[in-house]
C-alpha cells in the first residue's frame, strides 16, 4: 500500500465518519439549545420551546450567518466555489432542514 492509497482510506474513513455523526450533531445543538432557551429566555417571560423549535431556529440563525462569514476567502477560485456551494447545495439544504423540522413540530 502506497502513500497515497493510505491517505486517500483515512480521508474517506473520515468522510463516512463525519456523515455516520450528522444526527448525533443536530439532536445535540437542539438539546442544547433548548435547554439554554430553557435556562435564559424563558425566566424573562418567553415561551418554552420544543427541541423542534430550537433546531428550527438554529437552522435560520445557521443561514443568516453563513451569509456574513469573515473569513479570509483564498483565491477568487476558492471564493466562486465557496459562493456556489451555499447557493445551491448549503441553503437549499438549510431549507429541506428546515421543512422537515416543521413538519416534526406539526400536531
Amino acid at each position: 500500500m502506497t502513500a497515497a492509497t493510505y491517505n486517500a482510506e483515512v480521508e474517506t474513513g473520515l468522510s463516512v465518519i463525519n456523515v455516520l455523526l450528522v444526527p448525533a450533531n443536530i439532536i445535540a445543538r437542539a438539546f442544547v439549545l433548548a435547554k439554554l432557551w430553557a435556562w435564559f429566555v424563558v425566566p424573562l417571560g418567553v415561551a418554552s420551546i420544543s427541541m423542534s423549535h430550537t433546531y428550527g431556529l438554529s437552522l435560520i440563525s445557521t443561514a443568516l450567518l453563513l451569509g456574513i462569514s469573515t473569513e479570509p476567502s483564498g483565491t477568487t477560485r476558492d471564493a466562486v466555489n465557496k459562493s456556489f456551494i451555499r447557493a445551491f447545495f448549503i441553503y437549499p439544504f438549510l431549507l429541506l432542514l428546515g421543512w422537515i423540522t416543521l413538519q416534526v413540530m406539526q400536531p
